[in-house]
């Protein structure tokens, strides 16, 4: 089985904004994050045969990874070198459509890292 790395987007100064991010949602939503996260790491790709993973974005390529719980969590991240991942973005969905804005941030933080 390969395993894959998982890279949290930081700002140009360092500020881990995805880990910020996920320490506000409550104890069993980070056990369920860190859970989806564990499950990426081990079958990366594999996970869009599933409920769980789904393309959102053609280019670049975003994936939704979906945490399911009281709140309805999504992670969106991109496939960048082999067997590495990047989270740029994590939201609570609250409607059956993603927010053009949580798209638009994930885009812009995925060209800031082809760009480093």
């Amino acid at each position: 089985m390969i395993n894959y790395s998982i890279y949290s987007y930081r700002t140009s100064s360092g500020k881990k904004i995805i880990d910020e991010i996920t320490l506000k949602f409550d104890e069993k939503s980070q056990l369920k994050m860190r859970e989806a996260i564990r499950l990426l790491k081990l079958y990366g790709l594999a996970l869009l045969k599933t409920q769980r993973v789904k393309k959102i974005w053609q280019n670049p390529p975003i994936y939704e990874l979906r945490v399911k719980g009281i709140i309805e969590m999504r992670l969106l991240f991109s496939f960048f070198k082999p067997r590495l991942f990047a989270i740029v973005n994590i939201f609570t969905k609250k409607t059956n459509k993603i927010p053009k804005k949580e798209i638009d941030l994930a885009i812009k933080r995925i060209r800031e890292l082809n760009k480093s």
